[in-house]
């Protein structure tokens, strides 16, 4: 598993090593849950962000590596209907409920699979109580509710962070 949130701000390179630019930003589709792209904020004079589907992208020892900068995509080919860490509502702070719609936290990071698939999270409970007791960490299947907002966590596993 790979946190989503430890993605931000790594940089991305080409396969020479060279830097292509940074992880600003991250694209969730909330009908599979499933992380769909990155922000990449390029290098050099206009650095201007852009798109990078997930399946472009190689994640190995702590980097992601691209085959070409050919492979980023201009910000309009952003579904609508994604969910944004660089539009509102986002990706963060989304509702959390178990099957019985009790409420179990705030989404405060998402954890997938190298193929992309979220297959956990972690919730926060506020600040304090994050402090006190750590974030939980829930493992599961997660769903978008019917609202269109908030996820509740099917046969989800619970751990402490």
């Amino acid at each position: 598993m790979v946190s989503v949130k430890r993605l931000l701000g790594k940089v991305v390179s080409n396969p020479a090593g060279q830097p292509v630019g940074t992880v600003s930003g991250l694209l969730v589709d909330p009908g599979p849950m499933r992380l769909v792209g990155l922000l990449v904020t390029r290098m050099g004079l206009f650095r201007s962000p852009q798109m990078l589907y997930w399946q472009d992208a190689l994640l190995g020892e702590g980097r992601l590596t691209v085959e070409s900068v050919n492979v980023l995509r201009p910000l309009s080919e952003i579904a609508p209907s994604w969910w944004s860490t660089h539009r509102e509502p986002g990706v963060w702070g989304r509702p959390l409920y178990d099957n019985a719609g009790g409420f179990l936290g705030l989404l405060s990071d998402l954890m997938i699979d190298r193929r992309g698939r979220v297959v956990g999270c972690r919730v926060s409970n506020g600040v304090l109580k994050d402090l006190i007791t750590g974030q939980p960490e829930l493992v599961g299947t997660m769903e978008m509710k019917v609202d269109g907002e908030g996820l509740e966590l099917v046969g989800g596993d619970r751990h402490q962070a």
